[in-house]
């Protein structure tokens, strides 16, 4: 079995050395017929692969140059809307503040002017009860004086019926007493 596996060792290793004998006379006529093609072509694919990879390097380079400082602009922006957010906070605190004051104001205001306006009304209340007692007081006097007066009237109503009666008693003897002097004369 060792000869067996020997044989067949040596045979593929013979086969091997056939095929890489071949390999290396077609390398070499191809060599001779299209040698100055390839080299020529290898050359300008080795151009090519040396453009290309100078190219990405210098993208690549610029992509990490344009990549920091987009983000040391982004970076530059997010400081500034902090700052201005934590100054609109601020801001915003202090309008609230004075909202605040300014409610407690309108309130104090509010409740001053409900008790004026109440105390007012009370005032007003009161200055008309007391013009009512006056009007009524005033209406009682006027009353009153015009009673008396119409109870003066009424007496010297009658005062001057009976000075009236007198007068005309006068009158009578007067007349009376010219008639009787004109007869006697």
């Amino acid at each position: 079995m060792t000869t067996r596996k020997a044989t067949k060792r040596s045979t593929k290793s013979t086969a091997a050395s056939n095929e890489d004998g071949v390999i290396t006379e077609l390398e070499t006529v191809r060599d001779i017929l299209f040698g100055q093609q390839v080299r020529q072509h290898q050359q300008k694919h080795a151009e090519l692969e040396t453009l290309v990879n100078s190219s990405v390097q210098q993208l690549r380079d610029e992509m990490n140059s344009m990549s920091l400082e987009i983000n040391a602009r982004i970076d530059q922006v997010c400081e500034s809307l902090a700052a201005e957010e934590q100054q609109r906070v601020t801001e915003i605190q202090g309008v609230n503040e004075n909202l605040q004051a300014i409610e407690s104001s309108i309130a104090q205001l509010e409740a001053a002017c409900q008790t004026t306006d109440n105390d007012l009304q009370d005032q007003l209340l009161n200055h008309a009860d007391q013009v009512k007692q006056q009007q009524q007081q005033l209406h009682d006097e006027l009353t009153e004086a015009l009673r008396q007066a119409v109870e003066k009237l009424s007496r010297d109503k009658a005062d001057r019926t009976s000075l009236a009666s007198l007068l005309s008693g006068i009158a009578n003897q007067l007349s009376e007493t010219e008639a009787a002097g004109a007869q006697s004369s």
